[in-house]
């Protein structure tokens, strides 16, 4: 089913990789102990809020915010900083569906470009931590900016004797806190940057909650690596993840950050294996030749322009209807019990100036989804072996000649780890609307279009997507 996060189950199963295949069964999702205990909580305080409302301010960084502005009576210059706290929050925005981009790279780039496509009043923000791509970034209409050099700050500094504690961190916390307040809110956040270069990933992911006003929705974009299953068989948006401090850093660090999305009522997309044009690990598979690993191993795959539209798709929010591709199945009956419930992930987004905004014209604010865990993927799993045939048979003379690749890994014992999963998300298609894949399998978009494929062309390939740049 489309996971609300609330329930308190927990798996003490390792952590494997990415895959896919079809499903229908759904089961219960886990969730550590500790955030189950706030996540309803949360939840209680969003539902009863009118609409626009700060989600946000029950998670810890809103708490020291807060924190942080109740001290500022203590000087003058800090009164001065909680004074322009207060103006930044209530002054006037644009358009009611700006949006902030945290990690604007190959996914996020592209759905800030579908997200002004969708309403050419808003502003998308595209936050960097250099300057290097700003002139790409202008190019597809997206406003960049360097990453503030304190935007953690607010997330790790004063952090309750979590490393630290003397009076000059405490000052550094509220000194960083108080600039979190002070920073203009957004309406829509999309978190798309990697764990790679974050110290505390966590605290980033915490950190844009803090810029989110809680008016409209937030989605963090996670990895299917955090599913515990590699065995090679069928998994789903119930997937069982890796338990914590088991020994995969990896899972940990995303898992993490997971929950402090949505602690703060943002929305969790747990994303498979990405691929375009130019991009994924195909590439490196011809590039590598020879690589030591089973060439049976189940690998599940999304193609980047896909990835991008479910993230946009979920944040328009509204769904709940038909479904998407054919042959894509129907959700059982738990996730379809739980989607119709729709409060346990939900709350209305259809007042409080929600419409409009510059330009005028805007649709009326669908319903807006809140702390669910989407699964994106296209719902045909392949192997490695099937991958670099897709490849080779496009024609296209990056693969060619054939037999270049070679999988010289042996193939694990039946009904152990090793062998990846297959993962299907039939919930999240219902959840929004019948959402599906433009490319419908990574096999099809290899295809030549002689044979009704896309012959391996795509945006991210054209004179207007840099021509394999991103």
């Amino acid at each position: 089913m489309l996971r609300a996060a609330t329930s308190a189950t927990t798996t003490t199963t390792p952590a494997g990789q990415i895959a896919a295949s079809p499903r229908s069964a759904v089961r219960a999702c886990p969730r550590s102990p500790a955030a189950s205990a706030r996540v309803p909580a949360l939840r209680a305080s969003a539902m009863a809020a009118p609409t626009g409302a700060a989600v946000v301010a029950a998670s810890p960084v809103a708490n020291r915010v807060a924190a942080a502005a109740s001290s500022a009576a203590a000087s003058p210059a800090a009164a001065a900083t909680a004074a322009a706290a207060t103006a930044a929050a209530a002054a006037p925005r644009s358009s009611s569906r700006r949006l902030l981009i945290v990690g604007p790279g190959v996914l996020g780039a592209n759905a800030g470009r579908l997200w002004r496509a969708a309403f050419p009043g808003a502003e998308v923000v595209a936050q960097t931590n250099t300057d290097e791509r700003h002139a790409r970034l202008r190019d597809v209409g997206l406003t960049p900016r360097v990453r503030p050099a304190d935007f953690a700050g607010a997330a790790e500094g004063g952090g309750g004797g979590e490393g630290g504690g003397g009076e000059g961190d405490a000052a550094r916390g509220a000194a960083a806190a108080a600039a979190a307040a002070a920073a203009e809110k957004f309406p829509y956040v999309l978190f798309a940057a990697p764990p790679s270069g974050s110290a505390d990933y966590a605290a980033e992911v915490a950190a844009a909650a803090a810029l989110w006003n809680g008016a409209g929705c937030m989605v963090f974009t996670s990895s299917m690596s955090v599913c515990a299953v590699e065995d090679g068989s069928d998994v789903d948006e119930a997937c069982p993840v890796a338990a914590r401090g088991a020994g995969d850093a990896k899972a940990d660090r995303l898992l993490a950050a997971e929950e402090a999305c949505l602690q703060a009522g943002g929305c969790v997309l747990r994303l498979v294996g990405l691929y375009h044009s130019t991009r994924g690990a195909h590439s490196f598979f011809f590039k590598a030749g020879e690589i030591p690993r089973w060439g049976g191993y189940a690998v599940n795959m999304l193609h980047y322009e896909d990835a991008a539209d479910i993230a946009v798709a979920i944040m328009k929010g509204g769904g709940q209807g038909g479904m998407g591709a054919e042959g894509s199945g129907a959700p059982s009956a738990t996730a379809s019990a739980a989607l119709a419930g729709g409060a346990a992930a939900r709350t209305s987004g259809g007042g409080g100036g929600e419409s409009g905004g510059a330009g005028g014209g805007e649709p009326k604010q669908q319903q807006q989804h809140r702390g669910a865990i989407f699964l994106g993927c296209d719902g045909h799993p392949l192997t490695f072996d099937a991958m670099v045939r897709a490849c080779e048979s496009s024609g296209l003379p990056a693969y060619q000649p054939a037999g270049r690749v070679a999988f010289t890994g042996d193939e694990p014992p039946a009904g152990k780890g090793g062998r990846g999963k297959r993962a299907t998300n039939v919930a999240t298609r219902a959840a929004l609307g019948g959402w599906a894949p433009r490319y419908e399998s990574f096999a099809r978009f290899f295809a030549p279009r002689s044979e009704g494929g896309h012959g391996g062309e795509d945006w991210y390939g054209s004179a207007e997507g840099g021509k394999g740049q991103w």
